[in-house]
């Protein structure tokens, strides 16, 4: 008997057919099915009905889908973040919830650090007025090479962001509590003491209830009016009126975000090219992409045949 594997994911094996193949030579049927809004969870129990897996993206699911789908047996994140997945109803009720750990970190890297580089070069104001006017005003841009990089949170991504700093021979502080102090080339320092030395401070937490709206007010008012701000993290770890106070009052030079709320999306804030917003673009590269749907279809593949998953949450 064939498995049913639901995919509401909207990138899965997308770049290469190689996820979908792993899922059919190990018995699975699966089938895509689009919710359109992710935060939906009774029209997400509804497309994963009868099936006994889902492959989600940003989605959010509640007991509500548990309880709504009897055969449910695995619930795989073609991605890192659980925050929007109830991960404690899904124990009590015997589902497994599995992530894609170790493929997104360099693309996300990469990111943070064009991010860096454009707001440095002003590389979208140039480009507007170059297509507008035919000419640009000569401005003078600012080196990434030396310059001090404060890092918060010193995980996989982090450490990746660390690595390109060092090629543009930067100084590199980290702020992580939860990290031994063993790695070379980096200074652990508290954050106070990060947020007031860097010359750009680029976001890598995880998402909790303890980082939830941790970088506020205070934390861009101690940032020097030079300072840049990234995140490719997660919105809800920014106090989102705060950066607007923060760009608009000058405390900071500019801004990037991979990640943000539907709100920041209707404030005038965007529109000066001193804030860069992409729409959580990260992890999307060719190659991340495939070892992402390879890690995704075997944590299914595993689960329906009673075998531990790669990386269970």
């Amino acid at each position: 008997m064939a498995f049913k594997v639901v995919i509401t994911s909207r990138s899965f094996s997308k770049a290469s057919p190689e996820p979908l193949e792993i899922l059919k030579r190990n018995g699975c049927e699966s089938e895509y099915k689009t919710n359109p809004n992710i935060r939906d969870d009774q029209a997400l129990a509804q497309l994963i009905g009868d099936a006994d897996a889902v492959i989600v993206g940003d989605d959010r699911v509640t007991e509500l889908v548990y309880s709504g789908c009897p055969n449910l047996k695995v619930i795989s994140k073609h991605g890192v973040g659980v925050d929007a997945i109830d991960i404690a109803k899904a124990r009590e009720y015997g589902i497994k919830v599995t992530r894609a750990i170790g493929a997104n970190h360099e693309s996300t890297a990469d990111l943070t650090i064009a991010f860096i580089l454009a707001l440095y070069r002003e590389l979208f104001k140039v480009t507007r007025e170059m297509k507008t006017n035919r000419t640009s005003k000569a401005s003078l841009g600012t080196d990434l090479f030396q310059k001090t990089l404060g890092i918060i949170g010193f995980g996989r991504v982090g450490k990746a962001v660390a690595r390109r700093a060092k090629g543009f021979d930067c100084r590199v502080l980290v702020y992580d509590p939860y990290v031994l102090q063993e790695f070379a080339g980096v200074e652990f320092v508290r954050l106070d003491a990060l947020l007031k030395s860097a010359d750009i401070v680029s976001l890598h937490c995880t998402l909790t209830e303890e980082t939830r709206g941790f970088f506020g007010k205070r934390e861009f008012s101690l940032m020097k009016p030079s300072a840049l701000f990234i995140n490719t993290a997660r919105a809800e770890l920014v106090d989102e009126s705060a950066l607007i106070e923060a760009l608009k009052g000058g405390e900071i030079f500019g801004a990037a975000l991979d990640a943000y709320s539907d709100e920041l999306l209707n404030s005038s804030i965007i529109e000066p090219d001193n804030l860069i917003l992409t729409p959580h673009i990260g992890a999307h590269t060719r190659e991340t992409n495939i070892k992402q749907g390879i890690i995704t279809a075997e944590n299914v593949v595993r689960v329906l045949k009673g075998e531990p998953p790669l990386f269970e949450v």
